[in-house]
């Protein structure tokens, strides 16, 4: 799963969750979307200037999110 504020393109999140039931905090499953890429094969953000691409797709931005 990937997620991406369209007004904010720095407020991104990518998962990698099995599809069965988990007691974990979401938390532990978060990704770079590069690294989700990779896993998936699929190029999320293609339609974005290749140096907005590169620059959100490789940083993990947990500190933008709230976890509780």
């Amino acid at each position: 799963k990937v997620a991406i504020d369209p007004d904010y393109y720095g407020r991104n999140i990518a998962f990698v969750i099995e599809n069965q039931s988990s007691s974990e905090n979401i938390s532990i499953f978060v990704v770079s979307v590069d690294y989700l890429e990779e896993f998936s094969g699929l190029d999320f953000f293609h339609n974005l200037p290749n140096d907005v691409e590169e620059s959100i797709e490789s940083t993990i931005h947990n500190s933008l999110w709230n976890w509780d």
